[in-house]
């Protein structure tokens, strides 16, 4: 079933669409949905100006043009198989990702899957910070969502940076 369902509406954040260089986000609707509100046309001082949208166009162009995409599904498969040799720690639970965005989930016990303490998530962060790697934390787990030009040996070192820092958050847990 959920492969006939269409979007009769999609949302582009801001960030995707001008990699941050400017604010502009973005509403594509069908016509079924946008004819309706077509009658309440009307304009913002901030809607359709022309500077983020020209940025926006470019960038998507850029993407296009370097295959950014294609890359990022590349480069991901070779960073979440790095992520997987981490495994071997015991607080390494389930491993996964999507192109470029990956994440570790943490527990203290593999069979139960038991909860990982927030606070101790919380240490390896500023752990790997100081080592000169910024990780998202999300639950119990850690979120990566590097750019899409990140190269391999920046991706084994931010895998040598999470071993460590994985390590020693064990040692001092007394997971090892």
């Amino acid at each position: 079933m959920l492969d006939r369902l269409q979007s009769a509406i999609t949302c582009f954040r801001a960030e995707g669409i001008t990699s941050g260089y400017v604010p502009l986000g973005a509403v594509g609707c069908t016509d079924r949905v946008m004819e309706p509100i077509e009658i309440f046309n009307h304009l913002h001082t901030y809607g359709n100006h022309p500077v983020p949208c020209a940025v926006g166009i470019r960038n998507l162009e850029i993407i296009q043009e370097e295959k950014l995409v294609q890359r990022s599904a590349a480069i991901g498969d070779y960073f979440l198989d790095g992520l997987r040799t981490l495994a071997h720690h015991p607080s390494v639970g389930e491993v996964r990702g999507t192109g470029l965005w990956l994440a570790i989930d943490f527990t203290t016990d593999k069979k139960t899957r038991a909860p990982y303490p927030p606070a101790n998530l919380l240490s390896m962060v500023a752990r790997a910070k100081q080592k000169g790697m910024i990780i998202k934390m999300m639950g119990m787990a850690l979120e990566f969502a590097p750019p899409l030009i990140i190269e391999k040996q920046d991706i084994d070192m931010a895998l040598k940076i999470l071993d460590e820092c994985i390590s020693e958050e064990e040692s001092a847990m007394g997971l090892m």
